[in-house]
């Protein structure tokens, strides 16, 4: 049996507002930190606001950030898991 795969979800501390939103990208840069510090395989960001914060318009910006992906509140969870899996085999 395989090593378990490891997921760091991050929640930010403040959603929304213009102030905001400069702590939203140090806390990504924090998240992401977290993640590599703790070897994680996946690394996920949890927003209250959901696509407030993170409109469609504004996903491929995310994606040329680095994101590989992006899921929202109505994303099956069956959905992710198979992206996951995906990745993993990929990895491997």
């Amino acid at each position: 049996m395989g090593r378990r795969t490891r997921v760091l979800m991050g929640k930010p501390g403040l959603d929304g507002h213009r102030r905001g939103t400069m702590y939203l990208r140090r806390a990504h840069e924090n998240i992401a930190d977290a993640a590599m510090g703790e070897n994680a395989d996946f690394a996920g960001i949890s927003l209250l606001s959901g696509e407030a914060v993170s409109p469609r318009q504004d996903i491929q910006g995310l994606m040329d950030a680095g994101y590989e992906a992006f899921f929202t509140s109505v994303t099956p969870p069956s959905q992710i898991v198979e992206f996951m899996n995906s990745r993993m085999e990929q990895r491997q």
